[in-house]
Parts: C-alpha cells; structure tokens; sequence
C-alpha cells in the first residue's frame, strides 16, 4: 500500500487546458445558453470545480502534472490518482537532507496496474526524516474526447450547480447531484482523496 504525506497538482488549472478538453461553448449548448457572455466567467468557474472535484475521488479528468510527497520510501508506492500517463521525476531527500533525483533504471512503474505502482528493482534509498522526503511528479489525467461520461458527468455537474445556485431553494426538494453522474464516474474512480 502506498503512503503519502500529500497530493496536489503542481500548478492552478490552466483555461486554456480546459478550454481544449471542454469548450465553454459545449457547455453553454448543454444549458442552453445564447451566446451572450454574461455568464462565462461563472461558467469557467463551475468547469474549473467540478474537474477539481473529481480530482478528490482520485480522477484526473484533464492531463495535467501532479505530485505526491511522501516521508520516506514505502515497500511500493500507490498512485491516489489516475489515469497516471507518466512518471515524471522522482526525487528524495538522502540520509544527510541533500536533494537527489533517484535514477529512473532503479525502479519500475507499472502503469498498467490500477492504481499505478512505482517498486523499487532492488532497494529503495535511505531518506531523511520529514514529512516531504520524497517527492513524486507524475502525468495525469484524459485527452480532449477520451472519457466521453467524465465528460457528461462534468456537464451534469455544472448545470446543476448552475441551476441550483442557493444553498435552499423554497419548494424544492434538494439533492446532491443529479441522478446519473455517479453512475458515469464509478468506473473511473479510486478512492477518496483528501
């Protein structure tokens, strides 16, 4: 089992990424919206939380590079997230606190396992002791077109955040999310993240 101290992106959600994966004008025809801008950036900001949202059950909806910090070298290393496209770097903190980057033929990664899994081929080194003495950077997350449910599931998402923009609406039954989008992100999921 992999343990990890944390897990975050390693940048803020680029627009234009999100743009290439889910145009705003595909959400505007999904609520039926004319081509008015009034409400764009509040649409941006539902398309930026519902991805951010999925990344919380462990489903990197666009690609993007993220990183786990661990305080040492477990047995093997799980990855919370996925799709995992590619292991970027891995780097530690030696017994002495110097940083080193940990040569790519002293481990394998198993991208193919659900979740992926990172083994060392012999040992692992010794790290030194704080909560960030290893740091992996890694690819993950769908091509534009790759996940079409994830796709309906953010659409889902956003329309009900958008239609059911108060905490209470007066004569309204509330509900979470709207029926369906459960359904489409259960085969992606891994897990909860926090």
């Amino acid at each position: 089992m992999g343990i990890w101290s944390t897990l975050r992106p390693t940048g803020p959600l680029d627009d234009a990424v999100l743009e290439s994966y889910m145009p705003l004008g595909q959400i505007k025809a999904h609520l039926r919206i004319d081509s008015g801008g009034e409400e764009d950036g509040l649409l941006k900001g539902y398309r930026a939380a519902a991805v951010d949202h999925l990344a919380k059950i462990g489903i990197s909806a666009v690609l993007r590079e993220w990183q786990i910090a661990c305080p040492g070298f477990p047995a093997r290393i799980e990855v919370p997230i996925g799709p995992v496209t590619a292991i970027a770097s891995i780097t530690y903190l030696d017994a002495s606190y110097e940083e080193r980057v940990l040569d790519g033929s002293t481990y394998r990664e198993a991208l193919s396992l659900d979740p992926v899994t990172i083994m060392p081929l012999t040992a692992w080194p010794q790290t030194g002791r704080t909560d960030d003495a290893v740091i992996i950077r890694f690819m993950a997350g769908y091509a534009a077109n790759e996940a079409p449910a994830l796709s309906q599931a953010l659409l889902l998402t956003i329309a009900h955040w958008f239609e059911n923009r108060e905490n209470t609406v007066v004569g309204m039954s509330a509900q979470a999310l709207p029926f369906g989008v459960n359904a489409l992100i259960a085969p992606f999921r891994r897990g909860f993240v926090a």
